[in-house]
């Protein structure tokens, strides 16, 4: 399941706002947006899961092993 999470990039290192619940490790899709833009955020995280769903599909179950 396609969770999005809110957080920051400073210089390398990656800070989420909380932390996933029940997840030790997980592969990620970063998306950078503008700090002081809530709509662009809403939109960036829409346009994220809607990708990974896209993504996550049997016909690309190929790519997994990559």
């Amino acid at each position: 399941m396609l969770v999005s999470y809110i957080g920051t990039y400073d210089d390398g290192v990656i800070r989420m706002k909380e932390k996933p619940k029940g997840v030790t490790h997980a592969r990620v899709i970063i998306t950078l947006i503008p700090d002081d833009d809530v709509e662009e955020t809403q939109a960036s995280m829409k346009i994220a899961e809607t990708s990974f769903i896209e993504w996550d599909n049997e016909a690309d179950s190929v790519y997994d092993t990559l």
